[in-house]
């Protein structure tokens, strides 16, 4: 029992954070937004980068460090993204098809699994941002630390977003 609510619980965990923000309105002709509007937010908005080189008062050569290492790790992450949402499919379809729950249960642990492997990668990059960083500026990581889980869900860990919740 406890082995398959561990499974439930990294599954619901994943998929609560594999979620997008958003909601509502902003559609064509939507109040307050327009296409050129629209564009233009998403132009003017943080990158990853500069909402971590912000919080952490980065320099030139360590910003262009955590670039590269970032960089790298997506690529690492490229796969076991492509990997997560198949093995979510299957999930979805096992259930809509009616498997028995053994089935279920095997492509939950496969993606939990997955989603493991994804974690590590996330980690992986805060180690590397770490190194990076002198001792006063490692003071300032917890927004950072925050930042790192999904880092690699998109295509581009460094695309423009809003800047984290504290």
């Amino acid at each position: 029992m406890l082995p398959r609510l561990l499974v439930a619980g990294i599954l619901a965990a994943g998929l609560a954070s594999a979620q997008r923000g958003g909601g509502g309105g902003g559609g064509e002709g939507g109040e307050g937004s327009s296409k050129l509007g629209d564009t233009e937010a998403i132009r003017s908005a943080p990158t990853r980068l500069d909402i971590i080189a912000a919080s952490l008062k980065l320099r030139g050569d360590q910003q262009k460090q955590i670039r590269s290492a970032l960089d790298a790790i997506q690529k690492e992450a490229a796969p076991v993204r492509e990997e997560m949402a198949e093995k979510r499919a299957r999930i979805a379809a096992a259930v809509q098809d009616g498997r028995p729950q053994s089935e279920i249960d095997a492509a939950i642990t496969a993606y939990a699994t997955s989603a493991a492997r994804m974690a590590a990668l996330e980690m992986k990059a805060f180690a590397a941002i770490y190194q990076v960083l002198d001792p006063a500026q490692r003071n300032n990581l917890g927004p950072v630390f925050g930042m790192m889980s999904g880092l690699f869900q998109g295509k581009n860990w460094n695309a423009s977003q809003s800047p984290p919740r504290m």
